[in-house]
C-alpha cells in the first residue's frame, strides 16, 4: 500500500466516522481520537498530497461541531486542529472561515475558562494566518452583536471596542 493509498484510505475512515457518529458519553474518546489522528495525519501528508485542501472540506463540519462540545477534552482538540489547520492552508482557510469562526466565537462566552482561552488562542492564531476580511467580519459582526458576550481568558467581559480595533488592526489584507 502506498502513502497517498494510505492517507486516502485513512482520511475516508475518519471523516465517515466524524461525519456518521453521534456524540455521547461512550463516544467521546473514539471521537477525541479520531480528530488527534487527523491531525497527525494531516500533519505528516499535507506537504505532499495534492488534495489537502479538498480534503479538510470534509471534515469542516463535524469538526465546527465539535468545537463547542460538553466535553472539554474533546472541544480541545477541536480548536486545536482548527487553528493548526489555519496555520497549514493560510489564505486557503479563509473558505471555512464561515463554519469555523462562529464556532469558536461561541467559546469566547462560555464560562468555562478553558474554552474562552482555547478559543481565543485559535481565533488569534486564524487571524494571524488567514489575514482575510471573512475573518473580520465574522469577529466584528460577533463583536456588536447582543447575543454573544465575548469574554477574554480572564474573567472580565471582552469590550466591544477591543475586538473591532483588534480584527481591524490584526487582519488588515497586505
Amino acid at each position: 500500500m502506498t502513502i497517498s493509498t494510505s492517507y486516502s484510505s485513512t482520511l475516508s475512515q475518519l471523516s465517515q466516522y466524524l461525519n456518521e457518529v453521534v456524540e455521547s458519553f461512550e463516544n467521546w474518546s473514539k471521537i477525541k481520537d479520531s480528530i488527534v489522528s487527523l491531525k497527525a495525519l494531516f500533519t505528516s501528508a499535507a506537504a505532499t498530497h495534492a488534495n489537502f485542501p479538498t480534503d479538510v472540506a470534509a471534515i469542516v463540519a463535524p469538526l465546527a461541531k465539535y468545537i463547542n462540545s460538553d466535553r472539554t477534552s474533546l472541544a480541545k482538540e477541536a480548536i486545536d486542529l482548527s487553528a493548526h489547520l489555519s496555520c497549514m492552508l493560510k489564505t486557503g482557510f479563509t473558505i471555512h472561515v464561515n463554519q469555523f469562526c462562529p464556532a469558536l466565537i461561541q467559546t469566547l462566552g462560555k464560562s468555562n475558562k478553558i474554552y474562552r482561552s482555547q478559543g481565543f488562542a485559535a481565533l488569534s492564531t486564524i487571524i494571524a494566518n488567514v489575514k482575510s476580511v471573512a475573518v473580520v467580519h465574522q469577529i466584528c459582526s460577533a463583536a456588536l452583536s447582543k447575543s454573544i458576550i465575548a469574554r477574554p481568558p480572564g474573567s472580565k467581559p471582552f469590550p466591544r471596542a477591543y475586538w473591532i480595533l483588534q480584527c481591524s488592526t490584526s487582519s488588515a489584507e497586505p
